[in-house]
């Protein structure tokens, strides 16, 4: 593997030793599985355009194993998550991401966007995953969340905060 993770061929196929070898991606396609790229807006523009095609329904094309094409098992659904919408992030928030190619995304068949807890559920997430803390103290950073998100929202602060931090400030709350 590279250091950027996996090479193309190692997600895909590749060959070892003079024998073709199933990659990830070539296993994962022909079963039931489902197959989650998070991070999409992160992903390598080469491995990207290998999965247009599959993203389209033709399968995936192996160029190295003489064009053989590898079709996608009727319950293999592809997902991905992307934090940036696909539209990359010149403020650095989330370094590394970058504007996706606008055909990649055209490939996508549908979006949802995935809203915040409300300040119940997460207050009830925190509670179960800190029994000892206060829930008063649980119901103050909550509500702080919720309006950094406000903020964020409306434009006003370049940066949210997400349940993962909050679960990171209950977890430092517990050592004082």
């Amino acid at each position: 593997a590279s250091g950027n993770g996996l090479s193309t061929n190692e997600q895909i196929a590749t060959w070892i030793d003079d024998a073709w070898e199933d990659g990830t991606g070539e296993r994962l396609f022909g079963t039931d599985a489902n197959a989650g790229n998070d991070e999409f807006d992160a992903g390598r523009p080469d491995i990207m355009f290998v999965l247009q095609r599959v993203l389209e329904g033709g399968g995936l094309m192996l160029s190295e194993d003489g064009g053989r094409i590898v079709h996608q098992h009727p319950l293999c659904f592809i997902f991905a998550t992307a934090n940036t919408r696909g539209q990359g992030d010149e403020f650095g928030i989330y370094s590394g991401t970058r504007p996706m190619n606008a055909s990649t995304l055209d490939r996508f068949t549908s979006f949802i966007e995935v809203p915040y807890m409300t300040q119940a559920e997460e207050a009830a997430m925190l509670q179960s995953r800190f029994p000892t803390m206060k829930m008063e103290w649980i119901k103050k950073l909550v509500h702080y969340a919720a309006e950094l998100r406000r903020s964020f929202v409306q434009g006003e602060i370049l940066m949210s905060v997400s349940p993962r931090a909050l679960l990171n400030t209950c977890e430092m709350f517990t050592y004082f």
